[in-house]
């Protein structure tokens, strides 16, 4: 989970939460056991908590991109 939502955000300056979550929907869709969502959610609260991934607070809807200071090696 936590590398497919780093897939679908690399290279990228910020993402709608839902087009991420949509991404790795489709990546992992019949490849994982239990709830895609559920996991998605809680997976994206544990990346925000260590400063992996970023909410971008100006937006109408919720957006998101990988903390560029923290992630210079993924770039």
């Amino acid at each position: 989970m936590k590398e497919a939502m780093i897939d679908s955000l690399k290279g990228k300056k910020e993402m709608p939460l839902k087009q991420v979550y949509n991404e790795v929907n489709e990546k992992l869709i019949g490849k994982f056991d239990g709830s895609i969502s559920w996991y998605f959610t809680t997976v994206k609260l544990d990346l925000e908590a260590r400063n992996t991934i970023e909410r971008i607070p100006s937006k109408k809807s919720k957006h998101i991109q990988l903390n560029k200071l923290k992630n210079k090696r993924l770039f």
